[in-house]
């Protein structure tokens, strides 16, 4: 039985996933995400302990059809549809599956707050609570829900637009492989900040085309830092041309809830 305290999240994207034109095959895919472990788990199964990991759950297709009122023999082919079309994988044995939601951390992840001044400009109470998924846990330490930031969004569209112009600048410099950590960044100069997109965009290219500061705005941190100073920097021609022509890659950044 599912523990229906706590929650889950769900992207927007699912709408544009075929799944979500197909009932059954919908309701099996929300269930096995609201079925799915928050974190490790031990388990005793045949007598012996085995442990579930986070983002998986153990079940047999006779369980998930009564859980899906499926037939069971429909609702175990329709995990396999799920697992074909790569929202899922699964490892079976001659008594139960183990069901596994790839890219599980990606959608479904709680960090510590870091910021908290900024969380103390959004709530007038002082604190913010998390809850983790599956467990209804209210936290009072100034824990918040991490945004995890996907393909595609403009918060990583920047990122990536910055780090290109610094190793267009210098082809050896030390750029981080992941860009959650600038989007985030971005994030924050968005929300917190008051900065457009286009705004940020803007200070993206003029700053890595100024011999002085492409040198010292290596990362979004320092971008957001020296913000204001790069906006009423004087623009030059140079910079003028670039802001014209910047790579088509990037020339239709748009920022869309």
């Amino acid at each position: 039985m599912i523990n229906s305290q706590g929650w889950i999240m769900l992207h927007r994207k699912l709408i544009d996933n075929p799944v979500f034109m197909k009932p059954e095959l919908l309701q099996l895919w929300i269930y096995c995400l609201l079925k799915a472990n928050h974190k490790d788990n031990n388990i005793i199964f045949n007598n012996s302990e085995m442990t579930v990991k986070r983002g998986s759950f153990v079940t047999g297709r006779f369980e998930l059809g009564k859980a899906v009122s499926q037939n069971p023999k429909t609702a175990y082919n329709r995990l396999l549809v799920l697992k074909n079309i790569g929202l899922l994988s699964t490892q079976s044995s001659n008594k139960f599956t183990v069901v596994t939601i790839d890219n599980y951390d990606l959608y479904q992840t709680i960090e510590v707050k870091e910021d908290t001044k900024m969380d103390n400009q959004r709530t007038t109470k002082g604190q913010q609570t998390s809850t983790n998924n599956n467990v209804n846990n209210v936290n009072t330490v100034n824990n918040v829900i991490k945004k995890v930031f996907v393909a595609d969004c403009i918060e990583l569209k920047l990122s990536t637009l910055l780090k290109s112009k610094i190793e267009l600048n210098n082809p050896n410099a030390k750029t981080p492989t992941s860009l959650q950590s600038w989007a985030k960044s971005v994030d924050l100069m968005i929300r917190i900040d008051n900065r457009t997109p286009d705004q940020i965009k803007a200070n993206i290219i003029k700053c890595q085309h100024d011999p002085f500061w492409k040198t010292n705005i290596l990362s979004m941190t320092a971008l957001r830092k020296q913000f204001d100073k790069i906006t009423m920097m004087n623009n030059n021609s140079s910079n003028n041309q670039e802001t014209e022509e910047v790579d088509d890659k990037y020339a239709n950044i748009k920022y869309e809830n």
